[in-house]
């Protein structure tokens, strides 16, 4: 369930406007116009988020005791966010017999 949400700009017209002083000769008809400004409007249709999101960016085999994996110049992007984004790196290492360790870093908020 969503939030709609309209705006439309204010605008004026003259709908069968008439100029004449009282007691005066009306020789002219009233004046009619469409909008006189250019108008804007905007509709948005907001909800929550999928949530928490997983995005593994790469897997790498490790083998040993003393394997080793590092990464440098990580760069990535969130797109399609109206809100806060609180991003928290983490490292997960999951061994043949699918036993699993995982460590988390700081978060990093996005705002």
């Amino acid at each position: 369930m969503g939030i709609n949400f309209s705006y439309t700009t204010p605008n004026i017209a003259f709908d069968a406007q008439d100029f004449v002083s009282p007691g005066a000769i009306d020789l002219f008809p009233g004046i009619s116009t469409p909008p006189l400004f250019p108008g804007v409007s905007i509709s948005a249709d907001l909800g929550n988020g999928p949530g928490i999101q997983e995005v593994a960016t790469f897997t790498v085999d490790v083998t040993g005791p003393n394997g080793a994996v590092a990464v440098s110049n990580a760069h990535g992007t969130v797109t399609g966010a109206a809100g806060g984004v609180l991003l928290r790196p983490y490292a997960r290492l999951i061994s043949s017999a699918g036993d699993s360790v995982t460590t988390y870093g700081e978060p990093w908020n996005m705002n």
